[in-house]
């Protein structure tokens, strides 16, 4: 791999058309390719790549960032332009840890995981109003 700076696009190695599932399959088989703790051997470069691509997911899986990104490029998102009189985009970094990113994507598989409440107790408790 060269020192050039690469897209969002390549570091994911994804087209810019690509479709959210693809990106979300590619961001699976990058993060965990240069993830820290499953790639120890050369643990600074790793950390490096695995934030780089963190962030390209970050930014390529919300519709605003893309957009911004797709137009104005890194330095649009980050710096920000003036457009007709206006700033467009500016202020982004990747406001979270790499390792949040990353257990957002592998923690959503679970169908439950967003519902703490399976044996039924808040049901009861609205239906009755004897929430135990």
């Amino acid at each position: 791999m060269s020192d050039e700076v690469q897209t969002y696009y390549e570091l994911l190695g994804v087209q810019r058309e690509v479709p959210f599932y693809e990106l979300l399959r590619a961001f699976k088989q990058k993060s965990l390719a240069t993830h820290p703790t499953r790639n120890p051997n050369d643990l600074t470069v790793n950390t490096v790549k695995f934030r780089n691509i963190c962030e390209a997911f970050d930014v390529l899986s919300h519709v605003e960032l893309r957009a911004i990104y797709d137009k104005h490029g890194e330095y649009g998102l980050k710096e920000g332009i003036i457009e007709s009189g206006k700033r467009v985009g500016g202020g982004y970094f990747l406001a979270k840890a790499p390792e949040a990113v990353f257990d957002s994507v592998f923690n959503s598989v679970d169908p439950w995981a967003d519902q703490p409440n399976l044996d039924g107790s808040d049901l009861r408790g609205s239906l009755m109003g004897d929430a135990f």
